[in-house]
């Protein structure tokens, strides 16, 4: 009976050392759920459709109708990643949470969010006229001559046509073709100031290019907006530190 004791007890010794690790093993294996809510930190109001990344195991979801969302983690994830079109990303790191609410800031006028438009601008997202925006870092790789070459295949609805292929030939720009029995050329607006050619204009001085197309966009250009707007807005000087950009061609 000594004996059996003995193994018992030197048994529930070995039980006693091996639990705990075996325990912290399964924690640290383990999954865990961490819910939470995204927010605009202007207005508090909900975001949905927010994009919610776990950094590492690339874990996944978005954000419902009211801004919540529940996403399940390895235990080794501690860092969330929050993305949303207009809005600057967002990390945070999550260890030892189960509940969190992210707020979102939006990201200052970049061009490619922003549309001008005949009365100022506007988000892109809330135009509804048919309004196309030029990417210019694509019309920049070109080697054309004049804006007006380089809008050639870049807008849907627009067509220019070059009356030869001599340098410095005339062109005709006709946005969603012939719109008046006299002058069919759409209006040009370069900062604001109406002009009757852009063929002085270098196409690296333009910080974007926006077309108006239908009748709501060009309602405040009247008549003169009948066959379409071109608006040109041309780069100028801004806060921040001095860059160089040098386009060469040869050949």
């Amino acid at each position: 009976m000594t004996v059996m004791r003995g193994k018992g007890f030197y048994l529930a010794v070995l039980l006693a050392l091996l639990l705990p690790p075996l325990c912290l093993m399964a924690q640290q294996t383990g999954e865990r759920t961490i819910v939470g809510s995204v927010v605009d930190a202007a207005t508090n109001e909900a975001l949905q459709g927010v994009t919610v990344l776990a950094k590492g195991s690339g874990a996944g979801t978005t954000t419902d109708a009211n801004g919540n969302f529940s996403l399940r983690l390895a235990r080794t994830d501690n860092v969330l990643l929050f993305s949303y079109v207009g809005y600057a990303p967002q990390s945070v790191n999550v260890a030892g949470k189960q509940n969190i609410t992210v707020t979102m800031s939006e990201t200052a006028n970049a061009v490619g969010e922003v549309v001008v438009v005949g009365y100022g601008t506007q988000k892109k997202k809330d135009v509804t006229g048919a309004i196309s925006v030029v990417d210019m870092k694509e019309v920049n790789k070109l080697s054309a001559s004049t804006l007006a070459h380089a809008l050639q295949g870049q807008v849907a609805g627009v067509d220019v046509t070059s009356f030869s292929g001599a340098p410095g030939s005339g062109i005709t720009v006709r946005v969603r073709g012939i719109g008046t029995l006299n002058d069919s050329d759409p209006l040009f607006v370069v900062d604001g100031m109406m002009v009757g050619d852009i063929n002085f204009l270098n196409t690296n001085d333009i910080e974007s290019v926006q077309v108006l197309k239908d009748a709501s966009a060009t309602a405040i250009y009247g008549a003169r907006g009948a066959n379409g707007v071109v608006i040109i807005t041309t780069k100028r000087g801004s806060q921040g530190k001095a860059t160089i950009n040098l386009s060469a061609y040869y050949g």
